[in-house]
Formats: C-alpha cells, sequence, structure tokens
C-alpha cells in the first residue's frame, strides 16, 4: 500500500473518499464555472448533471434560463462530455463516481486545468497522450483505477506539476527517465502498485523539489540510484515490494538531509548495511525487512528501525534499546550486548521484536527496567532459565508477550496482577511446569492465551472463564488432569485445544450451553469503513490485527498437524482428542452452529454419536475417531454442506453409512474397524466391505445372544441329565450281568503284580501320553466308568471340540476379506483334525498341542467357556489378526500348558487384560500388540520368571508397576510397550534384566530422567525411547566399551544439555536418532570412533559450529533444524559407493555450496535448503545427478543461472531452487528429468517463456512458476497430464487461454479409484502426501483462500490452479469445467472478459475460487450455488450484475468477496441492507434498456406541447418590448444566473 502523504490543505485531493459530496464553483469576477467536484456514487444509468455556460445571445440565455429552472433535483443528464464546454475549467475532481471506459483523448483540450482528480473509479486502457496539453496542472491524480500500458511521453511538458499520483493501477512502462527529468516542480510521486518492471532512473538531481517517492508494490530492478538520496529536500521514501537488488549505497549524502522515512523492505538487497545510513540524522521510521543483508548492525545506527527477516547476525548493540519501536526478527543475531547501564526506567521502549533469531543465554532481565513496553517477542529462540518475576514492573502496559519456542523451563511466574491491557500471552512450546498462576484472571483484555507443549500439571483452569475478551485458549500437550467442568462456560471463545493432556470423567450434557460465541455467526466488517468502527477503529479480519500483531496457532485440521500463521475471525474450533474423557458426547455441542472443526479423537468416549452435530451447518472437519461409540451414524449429518473431512475409525459404530456427497467423498480408512458398519461399496470398493449377513447388528446380537446361549446351555444338559441316568443304568445292567467283563479282562491280561493295564489313552491335548493304571478291583462299574471317560477323551473328542470352537463364530468362508485358502475351511468332519490347517498335534497321542490362526476373520469374541479350554496340554496359541471383539476372557488363563500366546492385531479387542492371565507361569513369548486393550498391566504379570518375549505395542495400556514387574522377568530379552499411554517412570535399575537384547518404549508419555542404568545391560542391542517426555541431560554411566548397543533412539524427548563425549563406548552403533531435542553445543569429538555408524538423525536440535569432516562417511546424515554456520574443510576427496542423503536444511550456513558434494557420486538426497548459502550451483553437481532422487536448495542466497546439468538426471523426482535470486532461462536439459514429480522454481527471476515442453515429464504433479519474470503466452498442445497442483501467479503471462486448453489435463479431471488405493506394500496412497513413498515429503506455499499459506505436506488428493497475477485476457476457458477434481482455482488479478463459465459448477470438490479483479461480466452462474464444499468465494472488482445466486455457500461469504460489482444485487443477508445496491438499479440489463426507451419515448411525447408552449412564452416575452431591458441587464442576470446554477447543484441532495 502507498504510504504517500497527501497536502491536507488541497481540498481536491480526499485521501478517504467520502461518499457524497458534489460542488460547483464560479468565478465571480469572470463569470466562468472554474470547478466541478464530482464525488458520489452515481449508477451506471444514472446520467450526469450538465451546466451550460451563459452566452451573449439573449435567447440561447434564455433557454439556459428556463433550464436551471424547470431542472429539478430528480432530472439527470449524461453530460461528462459536456465538461469539455467548461472551457475555462481549472479544478475538477469526479472521486469514486464509478466511472468506466477509456479516459477521453478530448479532456487534453481543457487547457486551463489546474488541478485533476479522477481517483476511486474503474477507468481502464491508457492514458491519452493528449493529457500533455493540460499543462498548467499542479496537481494531477488517476489512482486507483485500471488503468494500463504506458505512461505518455508527453507528461513532460507537466513542469507545473507539484503532485503526481498514479497509484493501484496497472501500468507497466513508460520513459520515466525522460519524463522525471521535466517535472522539476514535484514535490510528491506516487507510482505505487502498479506493474513497472523497469530501472529506476539514474540522475535525480533534476528533482530538486521532491520531498515524497513511493514506488513500492512493483516490479522496479536494478538498484536505487544513489542519486535520490542527494535531493535536500526528500523527506520520504517508500521503495518496498519490488525486485531491487544489489549492496545498499547511498552516495555523497549530505548531513542536512530532510529524510525521516525510508523503506526498502521485501527486496533482495544484500552485503552490509552502510555505515553512512548515519547520516540522515533525523531518520524516524527505517524499515529494510526481508532482504538479504548480512553482518552486524552499525555501530553508526540510532534510529527507529525494522530489520527484520535479513541475515544479519552477531550482537545485538545495546544502543538500540533507545528506540522506541525495534524490529530484528528473523535473522540470526546470536546474543544481546550488556543493556544493564543503557536501559533507563521510564525511557519510551515500546515496541521490541527479536523473534525467530538464534539468541542464547537466560531472559534478558535489563528488560524488565522497560516499563513503557508494550510488545515483547522473544520467541523462537534458543532462551534458557526461567521468566524473571520482575517482569510484573511492566506488565501494567504489556499488551503481547511472545516467548514461544524456547528453553525456558521453571515455572509460570505469578506477576500478572496489574495485566490489565495485556491481550496476547504465548509461552508456549516451552519446558514450564507446575501449575497455572492465579493471577491470570486479571487478564481483563486478554484474547489469546497460548500454553501449548509445555510441561503444566494442573487441574482444569475454569475459572479462565470469567476472562470475557478471551478468544483462544491453547492447552494442548501438557500434563492437565482432571475433570474440566464450568458452570459459566466460556462465552467469548472461539478457539480451544485441549488435546494430549490427561483430562477425565464425562462432560455433562449441557456442557456447551454458554460457550456463545461459537454458536454466534460472525458478522462480515471488511467492507466500507464507516460501517466497522470500533471505538474509532476499523474493524479485523484476523485474530490481533488491530495491535500490528497477528496471532498464530498450530492444530490438528483435517487429519494433519497444520500452522496457522493467522487466525480468521470466523474460525471456531474445538480439540478434545488425546485424553481420557469417558461417557457420551454432549448433545448440547450442536448448540455450537459456527464452528469449522470438532475433535473428539483418541478419548474413551461411549454411547451414540449425537445427532445434533447436524446442527452445525459450518463444519468441515468432525474427528470421532479412536472411542468406544456405538450405535448408527446419524443420517442428518449427511446434510452438512461443507464438512470434508470425516474420520469415524477405530469405533464399534453399526448400521449404514449415510449416503451424500460428503460421505462418498472420503477416504476408506474414516471407517476402518467398525465391523458393524457396511454400505461402504462406493467409498472402499467391493473388497473392504463386510458381508451384507455380518454388518448390520452383529455385535449387539452376538453379545445380546452370548448369555442366553449360555442359560439354553444348562438347561439343556439338566433336561438330557435324567434320560442319561436310565440309559446309563440300562446299559450297565446288560454289561454286568452279561459276564462280558471277563473277556475284557483276559483281552488286557494282568501284569507280574497281578494288576490289570488299560493302555487306553486319556487324550487332553497335550504332549505327553498320559496312561492310567486301574488296580485289580472287584467293582466293575468303577472299570465301566474308567472305559467311559477314555471314550469321551478319544481323538474325537478333541475333534469336536475344535469344531465347537469354529461354531462359536460367524465365520464365512466367503467374505471377500477372507483369505482364499481360510484354515477355517478346511475344518470338517470328513478328515483327521491333526490334518486340519493351522493346527498341530502330538505325534503319539494326537493331542493339540498347537493352534495357529491367522487373518481368519472369525469376527466374535472369545466366549468365558470357549471351548479352547477343552484342549488342556495346548502349548502354542495364535489367533493373529482374527477380528476378535470384546475382552479376554478369565478362563484363558486355566490353559496351564501354554508357552506361546498371541492374539495381537485384533483391533477390537478392548478392556484390561484380566490378572489370571498371570497364572500362565510357563509362558516364554506374550504377543498382544495392535489391540484396544486398556487400564494397568497386572502385577500377575511378575509371575512370568520364564518369558523371554513381551510385546504389548500399539495398545492404550496407561499404567502397571513396572518396577515390580520388570524386577522379575530376568528372563526377558525382547521387551516393547511402545505406542501406549504410559505416564510412569522408568525404573531407575534394570541392571537385573541381564539377557535383555531389545527394549522399546518409545511413543507414551514417560516422564523422568533418562535411565542410565540401562546401558550396563551388556546383552543390550537395540533401545527405543523416542517420543516421551523424559527430561534433563544425557548420561550412560559406567558403560563397557565390550557393549553390543547397534540402535539408539531418544528422538523427541526433553533432553538437554551436550551430547556426551562417552557416547563413543558404544563402538557398535549403527543408528543414532537424539533429532526433536534441545541439546546444545558441538558435535561430539569422539563420534569419528564410531566406525560402523551408518545412520545419524540430530535435527531439531541447538547444534553449533562447524559441521565436522568425518560425518560425511556417514550413509543418512540429518542435520537440519540446528545452528551450524559452516562446513569443516574435507582434508581428502570423498569416494563412496553406498548411497548417501544429506539433509542440512534450516541451518545458518554461510558462505558458497561446497564442491566436494560433487564428489559423492551416489548421493540420492541433498537438502540445504533455509540457509544462507550464496554464489552459484555449480556445475560439478552434474556428478551426481544421475543417482540424485531429490534436491531441494530452497530460500538460500544462490545467484546466477540454474546449470544445464540434467541431462542424466533420469531419477531425480523432486527438484525446488525456489526462494533465491536465480536468473536466466531453464535448462532444456530438465526434459530429462522423467521422473520428476516436483519441480519448483517460485520466488527467483527466471525471464523465460512458458516451459510448454515439460508436459512430456509424464509422472510431473506439481509446478511451480510463481513470482518470476516468465512472460508469452502459456499454450501447451499436449497439455500436463499428471499436472495436480501448478502456480503461475504474479509473473507476465499473457495472451488469451484457448477454450479447449484444460482438456489433456488429466489427473485433474480424474476421480481416484478407491479400490486401487492400496498399494503392492499396503500404503494408503489416497491419503499419502506428495514424496513420502521417497522419504522425503515435499511442501509448498501457495495463496490459499486468501491468504498465503505454507502447506508442510502436499496431499495427494489436493489439486489445484493458480494463474493469478498475470496479463491474460479473454474467456476463460470453458474446459476448466473438465477438471473435476480441483479443490483450489485463483483466476484473479488478470485482464480476464466475458462471463464466468458456468462449467465451473461441474468442479464439485471445490473448496476455494478467486475470480477476483479482472473484467468479468454478466451474470454469476446460478449452478454454483450446488458447489457443496466451497467455503471461499471471491468475485471482487469486475463487472458484474444481476442476482447472487441464493445457498448457504454464498450466503457465508464475506461482503468484500462482492464488492465493485455494482449491478450485482441480492446481498441483503450477506453485507446487510445499507451495502445493498438500491432495488431500482440492480434489476437487470433489460429492465435498463426498457426504461432508457421510455424516457425517449416520454421525451417525444412531451416535446411538441414544449414547443408550443415556447412558441406562446415567447411571443408574449418578445412583443411586450421587455427584451430591451433584458439586454441592457445582461451582466447582472448573467451573474444571477451563476448564483442560481450554483446553489442548484448546492442544494441538491447528494445521490445515495
Amino acid at each position: 500500500m502507498s504510504k504517500v502523504k497527501i497536502d491536507q490543505s488541497n481540498p481536491y485531493l480526499l485521501k478517504t473518499p467520502e461518499k457524497a459530496c458534489r460542488m460547483t464553483r464560479v468565478d465571480p469576477h469572470k463569470h466562468y464555472t472554474t470547478c466541478i467536484t464530482y464525488h458520489t456514487n452515481i449508477r451506471r444509468r444514472k446520467k450526469e448533471r450538465m451546466m451550460i455556460p451563459s452566452q451573449s445571445f439573449s435567447f440561447i440565455f434564455f433557454l439556459s434560463f428556463i433550464f436551471n429552472t424547470l431542472a429539478s433535483p430528480t432530472l439527470e443528464r449524461d453530460a461528462l462530455s459536456d465538461l469539455l464546454k467548461l472551457q475555462h475549467l481549472q479544478h475538477l475532481a469526479l472521486i469514486n463516481c464509478h466511472l468506466r471506459g477509456e479516459i477521453s483523448s478530448s479532456l487534453g483540450n481543457l487547457s486551463h486545468l489546474m488541478q485533476l482528480d479522477l481517483s476511486y473509479n474503474e477507468l481502464g486502457g491508457e492514458i491519452p497522450p493528449s493529457m500533455g496539453n493540460l499543462n498548467q496542472l499542479t496537481f494531477l491524480n488517476l489512482g486507483p483505477n485500471n488503468l494500463s500500458g504506458n505512461i505518455p511521453s508527453s507528461f513532460t511538458n507537466f513542469n507545473k506539476l507539484s503532485q503526481l499520483s498514479l497509484s493501484y493501477n496497472q501500468f507497466s512502462g513508460g520513459g520515466l527517465p525522460h519524463i522525471l527529468s521535466n517535472l522539476t516542480s514535484l514535490s510528491s510521486l506516487d507510482l505505487s502498485n502498479n506493474h513497472f518492471k523497469s530501472k529506476l532512473p539514474s540522475d535525480w538531481s533534476e528533482l530538486n523539489n521532491l520531498e515524497i517517492f513511493s514506488a513500492s508494490g512493483n516490479y522496479f530492478v536494478g538498484n536505487v540510484p544513489t542519486s535520490l538520496f542527494m535531493i535536500p529536500s526528500l523527506k520520504e521514501v517508500y521503495l518496498s515490494e519490488n525486485q531491487l537488488e544489489g549492496p545498499l549505497e547511498f552516495g555523497n549524502t549530505s548531513t542536512s538531509s530532510e529524510l525521516q522515512y525510508l523503506d526498502l523492505s521485501s527486496n533482495n538487497f544484500y552485503g552490509p548495511i552502510p555505515e553512512d545510513i548515519s547520516r540522515f540524522l533525523i531518520l524516524q521510521t527505517l524499515d529494510l525487512s526481508n532482504n538479504r543483508f548480512i553482518g552486524a548492525i552499525p555501530e553508526s545506527m540510532s534510529k527507529l528501525l525494522d530489520l527484520s527477516y535479513n541475515k544479519l547476525e552477531g550482537q545485538v548493540p545495546s544502543f538500540l534499546w533507545s528506540l522506541s519501536s525495534l524490529k530484528l526478527s528473523r535473522n540470526s543475531f546470536s546474543n544481546l550486548e550488556d543493556s544493564m547501564q543503557v536501559v533507563v526506567s521510564g525511557r519510551p521502549v515500546h515496541h521490541v521484536d527479536l523473534g525467530s533469531n538464534s539468541l542464547r543465554g537466560s531472559f534478558p532481565l535489563w528488560i524488565c527496567k522497560c516499563t513503557s513496553l508494550v510488545f515483547l517477542d522473544l520467541s523462537n529462540n534458543h532462551l534458557t532459565g526461567s521468566i524473571p518475576s520482575c517482569l510484573m514492573h511492566y506488565i501494567a502496559s504489556v499488551r503481547q508477550i511472545i516467548l514461544r519456542n524456547n528453553n525456558l523451563s521453571g515455572s509460570l511466574p505469578d506477576i500478572f496482577n496489574s495485566a490489565t491491557k495485556l491481550r496476547s500471552l504465548d509461552v508456549s512450546r516451552n519446558h514450564l511446569v507446575g501449575k497455572l498462576p492465579r493471577s491470570l484472571i486479571n487478564f481483563k483484555s486478554m484474547e489469546y492465551l497460548n500454553l501449548k507443549g509445555n510441561k503444566f500439571k494442573d487441574t482444569f483452569p475454569s475459572w479462565l472463564s470469567s476472562l470475557i475478551r478471551l478468544r483462544v485458549l491453547l492447552l494442548g500437550s501438557n500434563e492437565f488432569y482432571g475433570p474440566i467442568s464450568s458452570h459459566f462456560g466460556f462465552p467469548s471463545l472461539r478457539v480451544i485445544d485441549i488435546s494430549h493432556n490427561g483430562f477425565n470423567g464425562t462432560l455433562p450434557q449441557d456442557y456447551f450451553v454458554n460457550w456463545l460465541e461459537m454458536s454466534t455467526v460472525w458478522v462480515d466488517k471488511t467492507k466500507w469503513y464507516e460501517h466497522i468502527m470500533d471505538k474509532g477503529r476499523p474493524s479485523s479480519v484476523y485474530m490481533g490485527e488491530l495491535y500490528n500483531y497477528t496471532d498464530s496457532m498450530d492444530m490438528m485440521y483435517k487429519g494433519v498437524d497444520t500452522e496457522f500463521p493467522l487466525i480468521f475471525l470466523a474460525y471456531k474450533a474445538i480439540d478434545f482428542s488425546g485424553n481420557e474423557f469417558t461417557g457420551q458426547i454432549p448433545k448440547s455441542i450442536g448448540i455450537l452452529k459456527e464452528l469449522i472443526l470438532v475433535n473428539f479423537s483418541r478419548n474413551a468416549f461411549t454411547g451414540s454419536i449425537p445427532s445434533s452435530l447436524a446442527n452445525i451447518t459450518n463444519l468441515e472437519a468432525l474427528d470421532l475417531s479412536h472411542n468406544n461409540l456405538s450405535g448408527y451414524i446419524p443420517r442428518d449429518l449427511a446434510k452438512l454442506s461443507f464438512v470434508s473431512y470425516l474420520d469415524f475409525s477405530h469405533n464399534l459404530l453399526q448400521g449404514p453409512v449415510p449416503r451424500s456427497t460428503q460421505f462418498q467423498s472420503q477416504n476408506c480408512s474414516s471407517f476402518e474397524d467398525n465391523l458393524g458398519l457396511y454400505g461402504l461399496e462406493e467409498i472402499c470398493g467391493p473388497i473392504h466391505v463386510p458381508h451384507p449377513t455380518s454388518g448390520d447388528s452383529q455385535h449387539s446380537e452376538e453379545f445380546s445372544s452370548e448369555e442366553s446361549e449360555e442359560v439354553l446351555n444348562w438347561i439343556a444338559a439338566a433336561i438330557a441329565f435324567v434320560p442319561g441316568v436310565f440309559c446309563g443304568l440300562v446299559i450297565g445292567h446288560f454289561f454286568f450281568t452279561s459276564q462280558k467283563h471277563k473277556w475284557l479282562m483276559e483281552k488286557f491280561g494282568r501284569n507280574h503284580h497281578g494288576g490289570i493295564i488299560t493302555p487306553i489313552s486319556l487324550n487332553f491335548v497335550s504332549l505327553n501320553v498320559l496312561r492310567m493304571m486301574i488296580p485289580n478291583q472287584s467293582f466293575f462299574f468303577i472299570f465301566f466308568l474308567s472305559v467311559i471317560f477314555n471314550t469321551l477323551a478319544s481323538p474325537t473328542h478333541q475333534r469336536d471340540a475344535l469344531l465347537e470352537f469354529k461354531n462359536e463364530f460367524p465365520f464365512n468362508a466367503s467374505d471377500p476379506r477372507a483369505p482364499s485358502e481360510a484354515p477355517l475351511s478346511s475344518w470338517n468332519t470328513s478328515s483327521d483334525h491333526c490334518s486340519w490347517k493351522g493346527v498341530t498335534c502330538n505325534a503319539h497321542s494326537s493331542e493339540v498341542i498347537s493352534l495357529v490362526l491367522e487373518y481368519t476373520y472369525l469376527n466374535g469374541s472369545l466366549k468365558s467357556n470357549t471351548s479352547l479350554l477343552k484342549l488342556h496340554h495346548l502349548h502354542h496359541l495364535t489367533l493373529y489378526s482374527c477380528d476378535l471383539i470384546g475382552e479376554i476372557p478369565s478362563s484363558l488363563g486355566n490353559l496351564s500348558h501354554l508357552r506361546h500366546l498371541n492374539i495381537s492385531d485384533n483391533n477390537f479387542l478392548t478392556g484390561e487384560v484380566p490378572p489370571s492371565i498371570g497364572n500362565l507361569n510357563q509362558l516364554k513369548i506374550i504377543s498382544f500388540y495392535s489391540n484396544k486393550l486398556n487400564g494397568t498391566i497386572p502385577s500377575s504379570f511378575a509371575n512370568f520368571n520364564k518369558l523371554s518375549y513381551l510385546l504389548l505395542t500399539g495398545n492404550q495400556f496407561s499404567s502397571g508397576d513396572l518396577p515390580l514387574i520388570l524386577s522379575n522377568l530376568t528372563s526377558l530379552s525382547y521387551f516393547d510397550i511402545s505406542d501406549n499411554h504410559f505416564k510412569s517412570k522408568l525404573p531407575s535399575n534394570m541392571s537385573g534384566l541381564h539377557n535383555l537384547e531389545v527394549f522399546r518404549v518409545n511413543s507414551n508419555s514417560l516422564i523422568g530422567t533418562f535411565p542410565t542404568s540401562l546401558f550396563t545391560i551388556p546383552s543390550l542391542r537395540v533401545v527405543s525411547l523416542s517420543e516421551n517426555q523424559l527430561e534433563g541431560p544425557l548420561e550412560f554411566g559406567n558403560t563397557s566399551s565390550a557393549s553390543e548397543l547397534q540402535y539408539l533412539d531418544l528422538a523427541s524427548n526433553n533432553l538437554y544439555g551436550p551430547i556426551p563425549e562417552d557416547i563413543s563406548r558404544f563402538l557398535k552403533l549403527e543408528f543414532i536418532d537424539l533429532s526433536n531435542n534441545s541439546f546444545t553445543g558441538l558435535i561430539p569429538g569422539s563420534m569419528p570412533e564410531l566406525v560402523s555408524l551408518k545412520i545419524l538423525d540430530l535435527s531439531y536440535n541447538k547444534l553449533e559450529g562447524q559441521v565436522p569432516s568425518f560425518l560425511w562417511r556417514i550413509s543418512q546424515l540429518t542435520l537440519s533444524h540446528n545452528f551450524f554456520s559452516s562446513f569443516e574443510e574435507l582434508p581428502q576427496a570423498v569416494v563412496s559407493g553406498r548411497p548417501v542423503q544429506f539433509d542440512l536444511g534450516s541451518n545458518a550456513l554461510h558462505g558458497s555450496l561446497p564442491r566436494w558434494i560433487c564428489k559423492r557420486a551416489s548421493l540420492i538426497f541433498l537438502d540445504l535448503s533455509n540457509n544462507h548459502l550464496s554464489g552459484s550451483i555449480p556445475s560439478c553437481l552434474m556428478n551426481c545427478t544421475a543417482s540424485l532422487g531429490v534436491i531441494i536448495l530452497r530460500n538460500n542466497n544462490l545467484s546466477g543461472f540454474l546449470p544445464d546439468i540434467f541431462t542424466n538426471a533420469t531419477k531425480l523426482r523432486s527438484l525446488d531452487v525456489s526462494r533465491n535470486q536465480l536468473s536466466g532461462k531453464l535448462p532444456k536439459s530438465l526434459i530429462n528429468c522423467t521422473s520428476m514429480e516436483y519441480l519448483n522454481l517460485k520466488g527467483n527471476k527466471f525471464k523465460d517463456t512458458f516451459p510448454s515442453w515439460l508436459s512430456s515429464l509424464g509422472s510431473l504433479s506439481v509446478l511451480f512458476l510463481g513470482s518470476n519474470a516468465f512472460y508469452g503466452p502459456v499454450s501447451s498442445h499436449l497439455g500436463f497430464p499428471s499436472l495436480r497442483v501448478i502456480d503461475l501467479s504474479n509473473n507476465s503471462f499473457s495472451g488469451t487461454l484457448p477454450q479447449d486448453y484444460f482438456v489433456n489435463w488429466r489427473e485433474m479431471a480424474s476421480v481416484g479409484e478407491k479400490e486401487s488405493v492400496l498399494t503392492s506394500d499396503g500404503i494408503d496412497t489416497f491419503m499419502s502426501h506428495m514424496g513420502e513413498l521417497s522419504m522425503y515429503e515435499d511442501s509448498m506455499d501457495m495463496m490459499y483462500k486468501g491468504v498465503d499459506t505454507e502447506f508442510p505436506k502436499i496431499l495427494y488428493m489436493f489439486k489445484a490452479i493458480d494463474f493469478s497475477g498475470n496479463k491474460f485476457t479473454g474467456r476463460i476457458p470453458k474446459s476448466i469445467g473438465m477438471l473435476k477434481e480441483l479443490l483450489h482455482v485463483n483466476f484473479s488479478r488478470n485482464a480476464f472478459t466475458g462471463s464466468i463459465p458456468s462449467s465451473l459448477a461441474n468442479i464439485t470438490n471445490l473448496e476455494a475460487l478467486d475470480l477476483s479483479h479482472n473484467k468479468l461480466s454478466g451474470n454469476i452462474p446460478r449452478d454454483l450455488a450446488n458447489l457443496s464444499f466451497v467455503s471461499y468465494l471471491d468475485f471482487s472488482h469486475n463487472l458484474l450484475q444481476g442476482p447472487v445466486p441464493r445457498s448457504t455457500q454464498f450466503q457465508r461469504q464475506h461482503c468484500s468477496s462482492f464488492e465493485d460489482n455494482l449491478e450485482l444485487y441480492g446481498l441483503e443477508e450477506i453485507c446487510g441492507p445499507i451495502h445493498v445496491p438500491h432495488p431500482t438499479s440492480g434489476d437487470s440489463h433489460q429492465s435498463e434498456e426498457s426504461e432508457e426507451t421510455l424516457s425517449w419515448k416520454a421525451a417525444a411525447i412531451a416535446f411538441g406541447p414544449g414547443i408550443f408552449c415556447g412558441l406562446v412564452i415567447g411571443y408574449i416575452f418578445f412583443t411586450s418590448h421587455k427584451q430591451t431591458h433584458m439586454v441592457h441587464g445582461k451582466d447582472r442576470l448573467n451573474h444571477l444566473g451563476g448564483i442560481i446554477t450554483s446553489r442548484w447543484d448546492i442544494e441538491t441532495p447528494s445521490i445515495k
């Protein structure tokens, strides 16, 4: 935006347009009309007032007098062209009159004009050269308009011109040096916000009177001419947002310079800030931000300044604290010069912004003396220690405190008693502990409170509900606990995030009743400043915008952890995920109708999904996954028009999935692990759909029928008992009275002891064959019972037990999910049970000793009386991935011979592990991974003294007496409890586990210090402690050099301090991951001793210094997001045949690209992004391109050309050189990158035509060419068949797009096939991100929904087109409607004409559409109202007309989305009645034509009587001899006529 100050004494230059003002001046001496000011809103069909000057002919004057007399305020004439008759007009101002078309060349005939103001209109085309005839002009304002082309050379005639403003147009050129050399009277020049692309004139010596010069927001190149700063009268210079480059030089500037404001931000200046900047002694504001300045701040500087977004380093000088505003964010400053003696209490230091540097040490105490401080930002540094209590000295004045993302520890001090003005407090991403200070309740002005990512341990601060302005509350990722009840609610909250804590209990059904702000419709206040005043200030769109600081946050959104650099006021969200809430989700959630995001995932909510969720009509994302919800998905959820992300996975839901576009567009994974759901054919394909007979209410039937089945079993047994007794007596009578028992005795013989030997086996499914010796007795009835018993224990009984087990489940061999050779399909009575699949028997006794069922889809629960209990000698039981549901029965503890128990990967196996499992003391292997088991690990696990392998990963266990249990598991070699919810400390002494080889406890919430005793175990090979909350320094204790440790993963904890030198004792280490901690200092010098090391990840720490040369022998090196400053010189050539990956992105590396990289011929991954590297990209990289798969050099200071080195780059899939200073043309060898998927050239200076030849790259999915100097047409005959995202924004592409331009862009038109989602490796590619399969996830930044948004990951489903900010003309191609899968379309800021293509309505997945700032005409297609997912529309600044379509999608847009389309109507519900065009002016073009026709008919009808009346009056007038008096009084009447004319104009009410 132009910052030119306007001379307030000039009445014709109105800085803020008033809506109605009209004035005509008449020179009282010469009787000439000298000034006309039209300053009003005039509809297109309205006619301008017409002024007719006095004449010397009596009859003509008479007609003029009659006309002025008869003309009423409602009579209007189109008389703009008649202004040319006012030959003596000196001042003409037609401000905000909605003038359209081109400036008439005849305007140059008003040769007496001194002041001309046509600002705030919609004039287009080029300025006519005849304007140069107005050589008396002293003031000329032609902006904002849509004027384009060159500035006419005839402007050189304006040698009297004092003020010239051409801002906010589309001028692109003109002979500026020649023109400006003649404007010697110029005092104010404003060329801002145009498309100028030339160099600035080198000689400004002739403009001796220039005071204000603004050319910001253009594309000026080259350096700043030093002669500009030699103008002694110069006060203000604004050159921000251009492409100026080179070192900054001011020339021989005098110390008497008047310069007060200097803005050179957002250019490409580099090198040091010159010392002679101190010559501008009265400089008040200096903005050099967003350049590439390096070095230290000049000692000579002592002014108000903004140096943010540069590459400055070293100390922050103490003299800067004398400034009232200091902005040094996003540099590389390392420390603060001692300022204790400099800062004096009371000195007006108001604004301190040192965020995103490399500041170290403790919190600077001298800040406590800045009692006038209003704003403090020290975020994203490496500050340590505690927050000082002395901050309370300035807390009364401060409004914003941002300490985010440091290493601050201790508690949050109780210093906020007088913090009544504090509106923003952000201490997130630190190590703060303890409870919240109760003085926070004094934050009467608090709107934003971010405590996320610390270690606060407290109950829910319900007392914060008394802060009536609190809008954003972020408590996520802490250790808060207990219930969260609040009687008063949070009436002003818009966003709340309490995710990943320990909150528990149930939420009352009326919990959300008093959360008023989330249920209130947000009123758009973005248009017409006179309507958005809030206590004298304009309203904002983003949180904090009114305070020159916009709040930010990160939040899980649509399944992705998303950073919001700006928080839109309309954004309202709730995230309660990752806690321990139970009970039902409150129905009152439906009251919060304005919510956009609802996340209740990863809790233990039960009951049904509340149907009131369907009332949240603006909802875009709903996540209820990983709970215990049951019942049906409410059908009314299908009516949610804007929802684009749903996740119901991992629950107990059943019944049909609602049918709607919103549901059908979801991914199959959104419904997985709900076995009772059906109707998923269109979402998942037939292979994923449960069998029709098993999907409706199978679970409820099963659980309800199991109990009745047990009752029926007992009844059946009772009924059968009496007949059984009777039958037994009959058989016994026959047997014992027939003397048959003697035959049996003779058959089996007698032993030498006289006993009877009974060889009949008693088979109890064991490995041992038990034989029973029945002594010789006289009681043959006892022998009879023995025979009966042995008969029942026969192999037939084993077979029957297995068949009974099979029948306990609704197994269906035809289930499409079942393998083609499902084990249970072979179980039948026609074959020996020992031959059945999954069954292993004892070779001698046929007893079942092993049962292994995998992927069998039992789809039921293990019953407490399961037939497995009859297999008493079972040693091995595996029920892997069998879709078991319910709980583990306690009776399983009766299988006392079990040695191997595996019931893993049954996602619906829930509840706690029964303590009776501890009875299985013969167990050597337990595998319960990937279930939903929860609660406590039973202490009876301590009985497993023979256990070697314990695998409990991927459950929801939260506690257990780990010290007791582990102390008894002395045989343990493999221990894995990863991916659970453990929150305890690890045992302090684990040295007794002398057989332990693998120890995995990652992805829990374990606390405490690092367990040094673990590393004294000599057999230990693998240790994984990542993703916990372990803290403190890293210590390994008395570790022996004979350690077997090969794998060490301590990532994502809170470890700090230096990396210990004794890490080198683990000589066999191959893998080290210490990433995402707070390690400081240098890389240990002992690490070269780790000769086996292959993978090292030290990313996301605070390490600094040189990168040691020995690291280049490592195959995979990740050092990103640290503060390394340089590379150690490599003593010898690096030669390695192993594939290597180097990631050193986001450090502080200086200098040129290291040439030794070229010698790594096997290099496959290189990331040096976000550093300070300079120079050119070396051509020797050609040596690596044959193997390279990914090159990321984004955001450095690289210059020169992109070398032509890609001839052999057939494996290269990602190339990112964005945000550098690269220039020239694109190398044609890029056409050889046949594997290329991602190409990002954005934000450079490439000057070339459109690379249509890239369309031959069949894999190219993402193409970014934005913000360069590309030019010309963009035609491509072949199209881009694989493109998903293309960004051509902010270039100079021109010409028209053929109507069939997008025909061959097949990937954007194709619908993802759900049945082909899974790859051969089982990866869900439909949900994965770009580059995910290549170990690197691509990222991008793009204008999305009106905000420049960073996408750290690019979803495969994200498909977008951005052609904005170019010079395209003609119609938007209708073929755009073929790209049905697009989510984002941006054609804004071009010169497209014609109507909006109705085919856009075919893009059914569209979320954002921006067509603003074009010349589109006609109606908005009604079918666009059918776009279900669209949430952002912008049609502003066009020539549209007719009604705005009525739909929820349109009604929720902001009024600014339709502004400057004067013929649009039907905006009452969007803008309110004050913004709606007059009802008579918005009907249609047809009514306008008919009205004009009627007007001409009326004129024709009235013409005849008018002539008759005129003749009569004329006859009377001229025959009465009064004409003589009239002629003699001509001068007096002429003056009188002028007065009447003037008064008529002044008193006529302005047009509203």
